[in-house]
């Protein structure tokens, strides 16, 4: 496929120009894309080839400018206070000054509230994802707003760290919690993806921004994939971090635990048990005794950098498949 082409036309009532890319491109589930979408935030060129695209935003809509909130928002208040004072029209003397003192107070609370309606009821994103980065725009008061931007280039980072957590109350579902963490060689965070939602069993919704996370890991771990093979070709084995303390490493039939102490490798037909359950990895090699712990190796998937590589490697070089 070609690389799409990208141009921009000015939004109507002062809207920040919307972009348009060619329409063969997806959304985040690798689904044709909802066409009643508009997409705004040019995405830099540094993200490289545009793999999926995705946008909450309707066309059309009411606008409303600057002033006409203030003379809502104004009008809210003066609402709030007459209330007050309606109730309380029989009323003489001091209490008379007191029920003006409360609409008066009445009326900033209203006002208040009213404008941080209208300021934080508007809220769309549009994302994308590129074969060397991804780009994520927010538009958070109106349509007028200049978007906010966060990108990733995947040049950047060094690892990613995913974690997903059903959550059951009573045997109940109640959600899926998932947190995906980029950071670079010195450990600083430079992007995360986190949020909930209610997919149990199958993938959630179409639109909900899991499927972004989910297809920047896809990009991210197809580029990551490249650095991995020259790793390889330079040192004979491709390392992947569980912690500061610990390393594995894998290469064609053996894996290498740097576990604290001497480097332990085992090859293929020495490990007599593989296991992934709940989240963590158990590897056993074949002469470990029930009553020690010498020769078993476990961790939690989660703290694994890189893990979907890791399967993938695990897969080549080992023979090992999950899923």
């Amino acid at each position: 496929m070609t690389s799409p082409s990208f141009a921009s036309r000015a939004g109507a009532d002062g809207a920040p120009a919307a972009v348009s890319i060619a329409g063969e491109i997806p959304d985040h589930r690798g689904q044709r894309r909802d066409a009643n979408r508009e997409l705004f935030g040019m995405p830099p060129k540094e993200i490289g080839r545009i793999l999926s695209v995705e946008s909450t935003l309707k066309p059309g809509g009411i606008l409303y400018p600057t002033w006409m909130r203030f003379v809502l928002t104004a009008l809210f208040g003066l609402a709030g206070a007459a209330v007050v004072l309606w109730f309380g029209r029989d009323l003489r003397g001091d209490d008379r000054e007191s029920l003006m003192v409360l609409a008066g107070f009445a009326g900033c609370v209203v006002a208040a509230g009213g404008w941080y309606t209208f300021r934080h009821s508007f809220g769309h994103r549009c994302t994308y994802v590129g074969e060397e980065g991804v780009a994520l725009f927010e538009l958070r008061t109106s349509r007028t707003a200049t978007p906010a931007a966060k990108v990733l280039r995947f040049a950047d980072a060094v690892e990613l760290r995913v974690s997903q957590t059903r959550q059951f109350i009573h045997g109940v579902y109640h959600g899926t919690e998932y947190d995906y963490r980029w950071t670079d060689a010195d450990g600083r965070r430079l992007f995360r993806l986190r949020g909930r939602h209610q997919g149990k069993d199958k993938p959630p919704r179409a639109g909900d921004p899991f499927h972004f996370a989910a297809a920047a890991d896809v990009a991210w771990s197809n580029h990551y994939l490249r650095r991995a093979q020259a790793q390889l070709r330079r040192e004979g084995s491709i390392a992947f971090r569980v912690d500061a303390r610990r390393v594995v490493r894998v290469g064609p039939g053996f894996m290498e635990f740097h576990f604290g102490g001497d480097p332990v490798r085992v090859a293929k037909d020495e490990i007599a048990k593989v296991t992934l359950g709940g989240g963590r990895f158990s590897f056993v090699h074949k002469d470990a005794k029930w009553y020690s712990s010498a020769g078993k190796f476990a961790f939690d998937y989660a703290k694994m950098a890189n893990g979907k590589v890791f399967f993938l490697v695990l897969d080549k070089m080992m023979g090992y498949r999950w899923g």
